[in-house]
């Protein structure tokens, strides 16, 4: 994920830095992001009232390192748009 990304209207920046291999300092900061060493898995979503939890896999497959883990974000509606409030990983 790129460090220089307009975010804001889709998730808090505690979510953003939650999922950002960079922020979490897996990775040196040299890392580019490259769209095709990045996948997400099918998700699974459960909704209740305005609210919702999600649960996906993502992949990261570069040369120099590589992983997959497990994501539950919790995002809820606003102003018409679902809004990531919440993430955790399990690495």
């Amino acid at each position: 994920m790129q460090n220089e990304v307009e975010y804001n209207n889709i998730m808090h920046s505690d979510v953003y830095k939650g999922i950002n291999p960079l922020q979490r300092h897996l990775t040196s900061s040299n890392y580019t992001y490259k769209p095709k060493s990045h996948g997400i898995g099918t998700p699974f979503s459960l909704h209740f009232f305005g609210y919702a939890k999600v649960w996906v896999k993502q992949r990261y497959t570069p040369g120099d390192f590589g992983f997959e883990e497990p994501v539950t974000l919790t995002i809820k509606l606003k102003k018409g748009q679902w809004y990531a409030t919440n993430v955790h990983t399990e690495p």
